[in-house]
């Protein structure tokens, strides 16, 4: 993957993401059982149910923080494959405004057991820094990393470390007023908001946590594009 320089807020409508939806509560509590759609990996149908257990344990979130520096360090090769054991830690995830010592690691997969151990990636989408949609789920439970992310604001930045580069986006939304059904899988999109099939042309990042602390159907979403981007 090839180190790409500082990248533009999109300026073309087909790379804005999808005006944002508002669900009544009858629909929430209707849809709470829905199932996603048809045509995503079989780990993403979990990450859409992952607040029955809403909690991530700080130490195994440590330890995969541990265990992949390590790696970086023995040079192991790129986790971000299909051969990659789900709940592996892939990269760091940091975001700023959560406090200077915030660090969580993304790990693959987006099962429940996986999400117990830092934010989990959807293997169906771009890997950081890519142009494309990189996707993460993360809890919001008492120890839950997203806890906070419906507070964030458009401007706020999201650092994505690698064992090769940092790549840092920038939010476009309010993540609160952001709020989607589990069974709205558009936002896994490569653009969000536009057909399946439409080629992206901006490195982007999707962030999506539950709407409310605990057993909520609903999601909140955070979007974002790369704003920098810098070879380690």
């Amino acid at each position: 993957m090839s180190d790409q320089s500082v990248t533009p807020a999109p300026s073309s409508s087909d790379e804005r993401p999808r005006p944002e939806r508002r669900t009544s509560r009858r629909a929430l509590l209707a849809a709470g059982g829905v199932l996603l759609a048809a045509g995503l990996g079989g780990s993403a149908y979990v990450a859409w149910e992952l607040f029955a257990d809403p909690l991530m344990d700080p130490a195994e979130a440590a330890k995969g923080i541990s265990d992949l520096k390590d790696a970086w360090e023995a040079g192991t090769p790129d986790p971000f494959t299909p051969h990659t054991v789900p709940g592996t830690a892939i990269a760091l995830l940091r975001i700023p405004d959560f406090g200077a010592d915030f660090e969580v690691p993304v790990v693959y997969g987006t099962t429940n057991a996986a999400l117990s151990k830092g934010v989990g990636w959807f293997e169906s989408t771009a890997k950081p820094g890519e142009i494309g949609n990189f996707a993460v789920a993360g809890h919001r439970g008492s120890h839950g990393p997203f806890v906070k992310l419906p507070g964030l604001a458009v401007g706020a930045r999201v650092e994505v470390e690698t064992r090769e580069a940092l790549f840092v986006y920038a939010l476009d939304n309010h993540p609160a007023d952001t709020v989607v059904l589990n069974s709205d899988t558009w936002v896994l999109d490569p653009v969000p908001g536009q057909p399946p099939t439409t080629k992206p042309t901006v490195a982007r990042i999707t962030l999506i946590t539950c709407a409310e602390l605990f057993h909520a159907p609903d999601r909140a979403v955070a979007f974002g594009h790369l704003v920098e981007s810098r070879a380690k």
